[in-house]
């Protein structure tokens, strides 16, 4: 800028060489560009020096917040890796190279249980929804209820994914207490950065030999107060459910009769005794 106002102004001062000036005042002319052109050059830079400090204020993080924090940088407390709020929410060291607008790698955030929650349901489950004839609404109620159910469980033994395997019942299994079965895991963070899921035991009394048997899957009681009291906490809880095996049960004692067969199990209650 300085360079291009200089030349301009050489222009204009052979400019007005080139015109016929008295010699009485060639002197004053000459005088007068020469005070013009210092205090131009005076102008431009300053101008040079201003701009030369926004833009290092620019590049250094701008403001006098960047004077003040490159002073507080070389300081004991900070040297130590006191820690300052990133614009993220985040919190970072002094000296991070996490720049403003740039997320966090992975490793910078802790793993979260609810990051890695999922609830599915078993191939078994599945089919038998198919049985009771379980489609659209009422099939989406009848899992809702069970998830309802397993997240519970799920906060209780720290649990971040779960497969109902089976569905409310109590016929067919050594628990006589109406129960879900269910597996569950817990996200673990690995060495190399990644997630596995790791099962999380159970165990329960065989009631007909009294033994104690482990494994993976779960007896999710339906009544959590009281797990003798499944039944009763059936309509309360599993209202979709119920009146379907309900429905079930009577479809089935009609056709018996029409049909003068004996009951077969496949068509009793599900979770009745």
């Amino acid at each position: 800028m300085r360079f291009t106002s200089i030349l301009t102004l050489s222009a204009a001062i052979a400019s007005i060489s080139a015109i016929a000036i008295p010699k009485h005042l060639g002197h004053h002319v000459a005088h007068a560009a020469e005070h013009i052109l210092s205090s131009l050059e005076e102008r431009s830079d300053a101008f040079d020096s201003f701009d030369l400090e926004r833009r290092s204020k620019f590049f250094r993080g701008g403001g006098s917040s960047s004077s003040s924090s490159s002073s507080s940088s070389s300081s004991p407390s900070n040297s130590q890796g006191n820690r300052t709020p990133s614009p993220h929410g985040h919190n970072s060291d002094s000296g991070s190279s996490l720049g403003i607008g740039r997320l966090p790698s992975p490793e910078h955030r802790p793993p979260s249980n609810q990051q890695h929650a999922k609830i599915t349901f078993s191939d078994s489950a599945r089919a038998h929804l198919d049985e009771l004839g379980l489609h659209g609404k009422d099939r989406k109620k009848v899992k809702k209820e069970h998830v309802n159910r397993i997240k519970q469980e799920m906060k209780q033994n720290g649990a971040t994914h779960a497969t109902v395997e089976h569905l409310a019942h109590s016929s067919g299994s050594v628990d006589p207490n109406v129960h879900i079965t269910a597996s569950f895991q817990k996200a673990r963070q690995a060495a190399n950065g990644g997630v596995h899921k790791e099962p999380i035991p159970s165990s329960w009394t065989d009631h007909a030999t009294g033994e104690t048997v482990t494994g993976t899957n779960h007896h999710v009681y339906t009544n959590m107060e009281d797990k003798t009291k499944g039944v009763e906490a059936m309509p309360v809880h599993h209202p979709t459910y119920h009146k379907t095996l309900q429905n079930k049960a009577h479809d089935g004692v009609a056709r018996y009769r029409r049909r003068s067969l004996e009951p077969r199990e496949d068509y009793v209650d599900y979770y009745f005794d």
